[in-house]
């Protein structure tokens, strides 16, 4: 969403410190965050007259799938290793933090939520960040529509039909060859930060591999390649695994609708292990996210 409105702001990346991105949608997401920052004019504050006067949309998402990507982005992967460790009830598991479980994420979400504690924006509940019941909001957006309804909003907006153009085409693109570079030395270079004794290189490259598959970036199909990390030395490990990754990238070829099919099958296998009584703290919890958006909260229809 960033890239999003700094492109509509008229930001060009050619005239930046910005690498050799040809638009704000080609930006690591380092540069994304680095570019907000030097840009902060953009943000306003939900008592600035500038947001009467201007569109006004908020983007909501199935608070099942928002959980689970969540959870996938932050805790699977080793983004947020190891400071999520308090997560972990077994207090021998604490010290690395990489095995945080989907049921352990969740119930510590449910327990922060019902307990009015504070919780990560990343996956915070969206009428807890927005109050939409206190905000004017002309439009109201869903990630599970989000090209047609981006389109719609750019339309009613009056936004020049180059630049839709160039937002569609991002809006509905899978990850760019040119992103995965940056992206595999990022994840290994944090997952290589904790404890040498807590995952193996081999089950890092395992885990980074698993988590394309679930992101729709890579085919089920195509098994991790465990004979190319049986020996693999910790300084060799990013530079095995990009080419690997980035082969079994380009040579996917599933329509939209399957990669969709794909993810919600891996959302299905995680949510079908999660305990009845952490389910119904969550429900609990987003309630408000599943009434006011119109999300059904039966998890047999997520």
């Amino acid at each position: 969403m960033a890239q999003l409105f700094m492109t509509l702001a008229g930001i060009d990346p050619k005239f930046h410190d910005y690498g050799n991105a040809q638009t704000m949608f080609e930006l690591p997401k380092d540069l994304t965050h680095k570019a907000m920052k030097r840009n902060s004019a953009l943000s306003m504050f939900i008592d600035d007259k500038r947001v009467q006067l201007t569109t006004s949309f908020i983007l909501a998402r199935n608070p099942y799938s928002r959980l689970f990507s969540s959870y996938i982005d932050q805790i699977y992967l080793p983004n947020r290793w190891p400071e999520t460790s308090h997560m972990v009830s077994d207090s021998k598991r604490k010290e690395c933090g990489n095995d945080v479980t989907f049921n352990e994420f969740l119930a510590h979400i449910a327990d922060s939520m019902l307990t009015k504690k504070s919780v990560e924006i990343h996956w915070a509940p969206i009428f807890t960040l927005c109050l939409p019941c206190e905000t004017h909001i002309d439009i109201v957006a869903k990630q599970e529509s989000f090209v047609e309804d981006i389109d719609f909003i750019l339309g009613y907006s009056g936004v020049e039909p180059e630049v839709r153009e160039l937002i569609n085409m991002a809006a509905s693109a899978n990850i760019l060859i040119s992103e995965i570079p940056d992206k595999i030395q990022a994840l290994v270079k944090k997952g290589q930060s904790i404890n040498r004794g807590c995952m193996s290189e081999q089950d890092l490259a395992r885990r980074i591999w698993t988590a394309f598959q679930i992101q729709g970036h890579i085919r089920n199909e195509d098994s991790f390649p465990v004979y190319k990390f049986e020996n693999i030395l910790h300084d060799e490990l990013e530079e095995t695994l990009v080419p690997l990754i980035e082969e079994a990238v380009v040579k996917m070829s599933l329509t939209p609708r399957q990669i969709a099919s794909q993810r919600h099958n891996w959302q299905l296998k995680f949510w079908k292990d999660i305990s009845s009584e952490t389910l119904r703290n969550i429900q609990a919890a987003y309630y408000e996210d599943f009434s006011l958006f119109g999300y059904n909260i039966d998890p047999n229809k997520m």
